[in-house]
């Protein structure tokens, strides 16, 4: 019994990370589906509009050069889970934002807790493996969930 709960633990946290994955990749392109929109509701300038698209790569680069670092000084539980909470709050403040400085703080933030949860969804995902090709299989997916 103890062995199929252990199973269906790793099969929930794969999942979870190939989730949060595909968030992270998502979000780094989302915001230019909605530029028009953003135009219209928030009023925004063409530079306003630049900046909520580059705030969200620019932190998710400086971050991630250190993210891997981080995930493996403190473990990848923490730094997963610290990025999911950083990036699922930043998350809400994009959505409910009334002005493009909100939008644009928030894309921000999101984007350094999206550094932190790509490298450490990548472990999680590849700790459940039991064999090399197990691995490679995982790596595989976890890619593919970004490239969807």
């Amino acid at each position: 019994m103890s062995a199929s709960v252990t199973l269906e633990h790793r099969r929930g946290v794969v999942v979870l990370a190939l989730i949060a994955a595909f968030m992270v990749f998502v979000d780094g392109t989302i915001v230019n589906l909605t530029l028009a929109q953003l135009t219209s509701h928030l009023h925004a300038s063409r530079s306003e509009l630049e900046w909520a698209v580059n705030t969200y790569t620019l932190s998710f680069a400086a971050v991630m050069l250190g993210a891997g670092a981080i995930t493996d000084a403190l473990g990848a539980k923490w730094a997963f889970v610290a990025g999911l909470l950083v990036f699922t709050a930043s998350s809400a403040v994009c959505a409910s934002a009334n002005s493009m400085l909100v939008l644009n703080f928030a894309r921000l933030v999101q984007g350094a807790g999206s550094a932190l949860l790509l490298p450490s969804a990548l472990v999680l995902a590849t700790a459940s493996a039991t064999d090399e090709q197990a691995r490679n299989r995982l790596v595989g997916w976890w890619a593919a969930a970004g490239g969807v």
